[in-house]
C-alpha cells in the first residue's frame, strides 16, 4: 500500500504492478525486481495534474535448505548438508542442537522432521526460508539364539528372536554368508569346530544391529572295525580293534554269538557248522549327531564229514544204482571206490550200473574226503541178483492215412506182466491191444517184467494227415440273380472239386457262383493232398426272391429347418431302413425328418429306402432333397455395463450366413450398418436387437442389455487420529450406496469390514483411504492423507556401576541406554527420584533396591526398565581350625562365624572324612558340627577333616565356595 501521497481520494494511480488503481497498492511479486516509475493522476482538462515516484523491489535471497536426510536413529549426530548461503542462516525444528550450524541429533527419535532455513540479506534486509526433511528410521534389535552342540550333517537350530528387522544377514563364522529369517544352513563335513554365527538383521531402512552366538559343530561318527583273522578252520580264534572316529561315542557290537558295548571287546572263539559258517560282526557308533555301522564277518571253514546213500540196497541185474552224496564239511576233493575195480573223482556220480550173472553178488562202495581243514571216509554194501526176462512184439501195418488203426501181438519171452506206452500218452496193460492213430510219428514201447528184471522194445508208427478243410460263403443266403463268393479253410491241399447243388460245380480253391432260381441246395467240397489222402464237406445253401422299393415326398426343396415326411411305396416288402442322408436313420415304413443346414451354402442330402422281406432278400431306391441356409444372429458389445456416463458402446456383430442386418434400441430402429456404435446419455437398462437375414428371406434374432449403475457415495471418520503405539483407531463408515469395502490403512494393511478397528504397531504418518463397491460392481475411493499419527513408544533401558557394593561404598552410577526419549524419571526405591538423564545416588542403607527408570517421549509415550541394585553388608567367613569335643565346655563345636547372614540366599556346610564321604551336612548357618557322623549314632574319631562352604548371596548368580581342613582332639 503506497502512503504518503494527495490527494487521498480521486486518483488514478499507473504503473508497474499497480493492482488497484484507486487505493494505490502495489503488488511487487508482479512488477518483478528493478526500479519502476509509479504515476498518480488527479482531475481532467486544466484541472488535470500528476505526480510520479520510483520504487526499487529488491531481490530476495537465495535459500535452499539442501536435499533433505535419511538416517538410522543410531546415526551420529551431524550437520544438515547442501543448503545455501552456508553461513548466516538460523536453523529451527524438533532435533536442531546447533542453529547456525544445522547440527541434527538422530537421537532425538524415530520420525520425519521438518527443519527451517531462515536467512536475511545484510544488504537488502530482505528475508527468506526453506525447509526440508529429515527422516530418522528405526533401528532393529538383532537378538538371536543357537543350540551350543550342533552337526555337520544337520542344519543349524536358530531362532531368530530379532525384533524390528525385514532382512537378516547371518556369517557363520567360517567365511560361508547366507540371507534369511531363520536360513536352513549345515556346515560342510568335516570341519569340526567352535563357530562364532554373526547376525546382521537390518529393516527396510537401511538400519542394522548385530548379534553374535557361539555353537560347536562336530561330526557324526565313522564306524570301522577290524577283524583278525576273518577265516580260518574251526575252532577259529579271533580278536577284534576299533578305529571308529567321532566325539562323545557309544559303541555297540553284534559279536553273533554275543554283544558288547566296550570300544573293543575280548577274543572269542567261533565253532564251525555242518557247512562253512558265516558270522555277521557289526558296530554301530553313536554320538549326538547321530550313528554310523561298520560290518564285516568270520568264516569259518568246517573240517570234511564223510556221508552217501543209494537209491535201493537190493536190485536185478543190470542194477542202476543212483548216489546222493550228503557229506558236508566242504571237502575239496571225492575219490569213489565202486568195489567193482572202478573209481571216480567227481563230487555225486549220476549212476553206476552193477551186473550179475546167474547168482548174487555184494558190492561194498567206499567214500574217501579230504580239504584243508582234513579227512573223513566211509562206506555202504548192496546186492545185485540175476536178470532172465526179454521183451518182442509186432504190428499189422507200421503207415497209412489217418485215422489208422494198429494190431498189436506179444512175442516176449520169460515175462509174466506186459504193458505198453501207445505213444500219444495213452498206456495200456493188454498183451494184444489195437488203437487208431491220427496225423503223426508214434513210438510205441512194450514193457517186459518177470517181478525182478525187466526188458523193454519199441517200434515206429508214421501216420499221414488227411487235409483239413471246411468253406463258408460271404453271406448266409442270397436272393436268386445274386453272386455268392464261396470261401475255402484249407490245409495242406493240391486238389478241390465243387458241386454247388444245381447242377454247377468248379475245380477253382474259391468259387464265385450265381444262382437263378430261388431254392435249397446242399454243396459239397472235396480236396486231396499229396499223400493221396482225400477230405470232403457239405453244408446246406438256400436261394430267395427280392421285394421292389420306392418312395415319394410333397416338396423336395426347403429351408433349414425343414422338416418332411416320405410316403412308403415299395411292393412286397417287409421291413424298412431309411437313411436320410444326414447320418440320421428310421426304420418305420413311413419316415419323417428335420434337415439342419448350419452352413453358408444350400446342402444336398440323397435319401436312401432299403426295402427288406422275410428272407432278407433287399432292394434299394434313392431321391435328392435340397436344404436351404439358416442365418444366425448374435452379437457381442465392448461392454454390457458401465458405472459412468456418457457412455458410447461399440457392437461387434458375430452372425453367420447372413448379408443384411437390422438393429433396434428398446424396439426402435436404430441402424443397418454391420457393426454400429451406441450412445447413452443416462443411468438405465436399454435393449438391444439385432436381425439378421439372407438371400434366401430366413431371418435370426437376438438381443442383449446394455446398464449403466449409478456409483456409491463414500465417506468415513476415524476416532482417535493420534496416540502412541499400539494405537488402536476406530473407522466408522459413513458411505452410502455400497455393499462392500475395501479399507487401506497407509501401513499395506487393508480390511473388508464395514466399520473396523485397527492398531497400528509401527510409528509413523498414515494415510486412509475406502474403496466402496455397489451390488453391481461399481467402486468409488476416498482418501485422507496424514490422517492418522501412530508415536513411536521410548525404549527404556540403563545399565549400572557398580551393580553390587557394600555399605561402606554405598553410591551407584546410573548410566542412561534409552532410545527416542526426551524426559526421564529415577526411582531408586528408598523416596528419593531424578529426572536428570544419567544419574547417581546413594543409598542409605544394606539391602536389595528395586531401581526404576521411566522414559517418556515428546509425544507423551513411555516406557519402563528396572534393575536391581545390591547393597551388602560386610560379608565374611572365619573358620577355626581345632576344636575339642571333651566334654569340658570349652571348644566343644566345630561352627564357622559368618558375617552378613542377612544377604544369603543358599547356604551349605559339609564335612568330609579322607575318602571324601561327606559324614555331616547342614544348610543351616547357626547349626554346628559336635564331632558326630551318621546322624549321631557314631563319635567321628580324632584325625584330620576336610569341610566345604558354598553361599550365594541375594542378588547374585554366582556361588561362593570355602573350603579348609578341621582338626578333631578329643
Amino acid at each position: 500500500q503506497l502512503t504518503g501521497f494527495l490527494p487521498l481520494n480521486g486518483g488514478t494511480w499507473n504503473g508497474n504492478g499497480i493492482i488497484n488503481t484507486n487505493s494505490g497498492i502495489l503488488e511487487t511479486q508482479i512488477a518483478g525486481v528493478g526500479t519502476w516509475t509509479i504515476e498518480l493522476e488527479n482531475g481532467t482538462g486544466t484541472c488535470y495534474t500528476n505526480d510520479v515516484l520510483e520504487v526499487e523491489i529488491l531481490p530476495l535471497p537465495l535459500v535452499d535448505a539442501g536435499p533433505g536426510v535419511v538416517v538410522c536413529g543410531n546415526a551420529e549426530i551431524f550437520d544438515m548438508p547442501g543448503f545455501t548461503p552456508a553461513t548466516g542462516g538460523t536453523w529451527e525444528g524438533t532435533g536442531i542442537i546447533n542453529a547456525s550450524q544445522g547440527t541434527f541429533d538422530p537421537s532425538t527419535g524415530t520420525n520425519v522432521y521438518n527443519v527451517f532455513l531462515w536467512y536475511t540479506d545484510p544488504t537488502s534486509g530482505c528475508s527468506d526460508t526453506s525447509f526440508t526433511t529429515v527422516n530418522v528410521s528405526p533401528v532393529p534389535v538383532a537378538n538371536f539364539n543357537v543350540p551350543t552342540l550342533g552337526c555337520t550333517n544337520s542344519a543349524v537350530q536358530i531362532n531368530n528372536l530379532s525384533a524390528g528387522a525385514t532382512q537378516y544377514t547371518w556369517n557363520f563364522g567360517n567365511s560361508d554368508i547366507l540371507p534369511g529369517f531363520e536360513p536352513n544352513y549345515t556346515y560342510p563335513f568335516p570341519t569340526e569346530g567352535v563357530y562364532d554365527i554373526t547376525m546382521i538383521a537390518s529393516n527396510a531402512f537401511g538400519c542394522a544391529d548385530t548379534a553374535i552366538n557361539a555353537n560347536e559343530i562336530i561330526n557324526p561318527p565313522a564306524a570301522d572295525l577290524v577283524i583278525d583273522p576273518q577265516q580260518g578252520c574251526a575252532p577259529l580264534d579271533v580278536t577284534f580293534d576299533n578305529l571308529s572316529t567321532g566325539l562323545y561315542t557309544t559303541f555297540d557290537w553284534d559279536l553273533s554269538i554275543t554283544n558288547s558295548v566296550l570300544a573293543v571287546p575280548p577274543s572269542l572263539t567261533y565253532q564251525q557248522g555242518a557247512d562253512v559258517m558265516y558270522y555277521p560282526i557289526s558296530l554301530t557308533v553313536t554320538n549326538f549327531c547321530g550313528s554310523d555301522s561298520d560290518d564285516d564277518e568270520i568264516t569259518v571253514m568246517p573240517q570234511p564229514v564223510a556221508g552217501f546213500g543209494t537209491n535201493l540196497d537190493i536190485d536185478c541185474s543190470p542194477f542202476e544204482v543212483l548216489f546222493n552224496n550228503i557229506s558236508t564239511g566242504l571237502p575239496d576233493t571225492f575219490e569213489w571206490d565202486f568195489g567193482d575195480g572202478t573209481s571216480s573223482n567227481i563230487e555225486e556220480p549220476l549212476v553206476h550200473i552193477y551186473y550179475a550173472d546167474t547168482i548174487q553178488v555184494d558190492y561194498t562202495i567206499w567214500l574217501y574226503l579230504s580239504n584243508e581243514c582234513g579227512l573223513d571216509t566211509t562206506s555202504y554194501t548192496i546186492s545185485v541178483l540175476p536178470n532172465t526176462v526179454t521183451a518182442f512184439f509186432n504190428t499189422n501195418v507200421t503207415e497209412g492215412c489217418e485215422p489208422l488203426e494198429v494190431e498189436f501181438t506179444n512175442y516176449s519171452d520169460g515175462a509174466t506182466q506186459i504193458s505198453y506206452d501207445l505213444g500219444d500218452s495213452n498206456l495200456t496193460g493188454n498183451d494184444n491191444p489195437v488203437h487208431t492213430y491220427n496225423e503223426g510219428d508214434y513210438t510205441i514201447i512194450q514193457y517186459a517184467d518177470n517181478g525182478c528184471s525187466y526188458d523193454t522194445t519199441e517200434i515206429t508208427i508214421h501216420v499221414f494227415g488227411s487235409p483239413d478243410i471246411d468253406f463258408t460263403t460271404n453271406i448266409p443266403n442270397i436272393c436268386s440273380h445274386n453272386s455268392v463268393q464261396f470261401i475255402p479253410e484249407i490245409d495242406d491241399a493240391l486238389e478241390f472239386e465243387w458241386d454247388f447243388g444245381d447242377g454247377g460245380t468248379s475245380q477253382l480253391s474259391a468259387p464265385s457262383y450265381e444262382y437263378v432260381d430261388g431254392g435249397n441246395y446242399i454243396v459239397s467240397f472235396s480236396a486231396t493232398n499229396d499223400n493221396l489222402c482225400t477230405t470232403t464237406v457239405t453244408h446246406p445253401f438256400t436261394v430267395f426272391d427280392g421285394p421292389e422299393a420306392s418312395f415319394t415326398t410333397p416338396d423336395q426343396l426347403g429351408c433349414s429347418p425343414f422338416s418332411l415326411c416320405f410316403s412308403n411305396t415299395a411292393v412286397g416288402g417287409n421291413f424298412y431302413s431309411w437313411d436320410f442322408g444326414n447320418g440320421n436313420t428310421d426304420n418305420n415304413q413311413d419316415a419323417c425328418i428335420t434337415y439342419e443346414n448350419v452352413s453358408a451354402n444350400a446342402a444336398l442330402y440323397t435319401v436312401m429306402l432299403i426295402v427288406q422281406d422275410f428272407q432278407l432278400c433287399a432292394d434299394t431306391a434313392t431321391m435328392d432333397i435340397i436344404v436351404a441356409p439358416q442365418p444366425v444372429s448374435a452379437f457381442t458389445l465392448s461392454s454390457f455395463e458401465s458405472c459412468s456416463f456418457p457412455e458410447t458402446v461399440q457392437a461387434t456383430n458375430l452372425s453367420l450366413f447372413a448379408n443384411g442386418y437390422q438393429w433396434s434400441l428398446d424396439g426402435d430402429p436404430y441402424s443397418q450398418l454391420t457393426n454400429p456404435a451406441f450412445f447413452f446419455t443416462e443411468e438405465g437398462t436399454y435393449e438391444i436387437e439385432l436381425t439378421a437375414s439372407n438371400q434366401f428371406n430366413c431371418e435370426a434374432t437376438s438381443t442383449a442389455d446394455f446398464v449403466i449403475h449409478p456409483l456409491p457415495v463414500v465417506a468415513f471418520s476415524a476416532d482417535p487420529l493420534s496416540g502412541c503405539v499400539p494405537l488402536t483407531v476406530n473407522f466408522t463408515n459413513e458411505s452410502e450406496g455400497a455393499i462392500a469395502y475395501q479399507w487401506n490403512f497407509g501401513d499395506g494393511a487393508q480390511s473388508v469390514t464395514t466399520n473396523p478397528t485397527y492398531t497400528y504397531n509401527v510409528f509413523g504418518s498414515y494415510d486412509v483411504s475406502l474403496n466402496a463397491l455397489t451390488d453391481e460392481g461399481c467402486s468409488s475411493t476416498f482418501d485422507l492423507y496424514d490422517l492418522v499419527h501412530a508415536y513411536r513408544i521410548p525404549i527404556a533401558d540403563f545399565h549400572m556401576e557398580p551393580e553390587e557394593t557394600t555399605i561402606y561404598s554405598p553410591e551407584v552410577y546410573f548410566y542412561n541406554d534409552s532410545y527416542f526419549a526426551t524426559h526421564y524419571e529415577w526411582n531408586f526405591d528408598d523416596g528419593s527420584t531424578s529426572t536428570s538423564e544419567n544419574a547417581r545416588h546413594t543409598f542409605p542403607s544394606a539391602g536389595l533396591w528395586d531401581v526404576v527408570l521411566t522414559v517418556t517421549s515428546y509425544y507423551g509415550c513411555a516406557d519402563t526398565a528396572r534393575d536391581v541394585v545390591v547393597i551388602n553388608d560386610i560379608f565374611n567367613v572365619y573358620v577355626p581350625n581345632t576344636f575339642t569335643p571333651d566334654g569340658d565346655d570349652i571348644n566343644e563345636v566345630f561352627l564357622p562365624q559368618l558375617t552378613g547372614i542377612p544377604f544369603i540366599e543358599t547356604y551349605r556346610f559339609e564335612i568330609f572324612d579322607r575318602w571324601g564321604t561327606i559324614i555331616f551336612a547342614t544348610k543351616d548357618p547357626e547349626v554346628a558340627w559336635i564331632g558326630d557322623v551318621r546322624d549321631g549314632e557314631y563319635f567321628a574319631k580324632d584325625d584330620a577333616y576336610n569341610w566345604q562352604i558354598i553361599v550365594q548371596l541375594k542378588g547374585s548368580d554366582k556361588e561362593r565356595v570355602y573350603s579348609g581342613h578341621v582338626n578333631l582332639i578329643r
